[in-house]
């Protein structure tokens, strides 16, 4: 019963922790790049693709390639019906930050109830808060240096902390999704765990059992010696036999 008792605890611990996933998942750029039938949307006017171009390792070219003149998109295309339904009918995958990802994906996924949007476990590109510019142009220099000021002002001021908190922390909370909903539901129901209940009435309901069937014998066992006396060994007996002749022969 402790074995079973144990294999029902790590079942509920599994079911808490870990949802089944449905369809293939794309987790780190060098399984996007063996994906072809996939259509990959990026964000219009940014450098990612000069650097997935010149890029040293193979499958960031292979990504390149897969890039079409109609995967570049707006901030409002890009996750607009048109592009959230081809990824969620698992014909292609939206390369963003991970902030406005979470924040639209939060906000948009009560239209799909059916299906289950992710954020893949491997980053595709690690340069955060980066803009690439030329130094030879005086005016961008200046600009660029402008801007940094203004950027370390907000920081400083807590704007960037207010804003982050809005879109990730409360913004981006998936637990709203009604597919997370309905799947955290769908893990804990019984029928999940029928087997282990059953395994373990089962076990209970048969040591109940043999420990009602002993008791019955040791009550009859016990009235059958009170009635008939108490029962001596056979050697005890002989003993006795021995002993009553010797006085008969005397």
């Amino acid at each position: 019963m402790l074995v079973i008792a144990n294999l029902f605890t790590a079942k509920m611990k599994a079911a808490l922790t870990v949802r089944q996933q449905t369809g293939q998942r794309v987790d780190s750029p060098a399984e996007l790049a063996e994906r072809r039938n996939l259509n990959a949307y990026m964000m219009a006017g940014t450098a990612y693709p000069k650097l997935l171009s010149i890029s040293p390792r193979d499958y960031d070219r292979q990504m390149f390639r897969m890039l079409k003149p109609g995967s570049f998109l707006t901030y409002r295309k890009l996750y607009s019906a048109d592009v959230l339904d081809e990824v969620a009918a698992g014909k292609a995958v939206v390369l963003s930050d991970r902030t406005t990802a979470m924040y639209k994906l939060a906000s948009l996924c009560k239209r799909y109830p059916d299906h289950e949007f992710y954020i893949a476990r491997h980053r595709f590109f690690l340069n955060p808060l980066v803009v690439y510019y030329s130094r030879k142009r005086s005016a961008v220099r200046k600009l660029m240096k402008k801007w940094g000021k203004r950027v370390k002002w907000l920081d400083e001021a807590g704007v960037v902390s207010k804003w982050h908190h809005d879109t990730v922390s409360l913004g981006a909370d998936f637990s709203r999704c009604p597919k997370v909903q309905r799947g955290e539901a769908e893990t804990l129901d019984f029928d999940h765990h029928r087997s282990v209940f059953l395994l373990i009435v089962a076990g209970n309901g048969l040591a109940c059992a043999v420990f009602l069937a002993e008791m019955l014998l040791a009550k009859r066992v016990g009235g059958y010696e009170s009635s008939a006396g108490p029962r001596m060994h056979p050697h005890t007996m002989s003993i006795r036999r021995m002993a009553a002749r010797r006085r008969l022969m005397l």
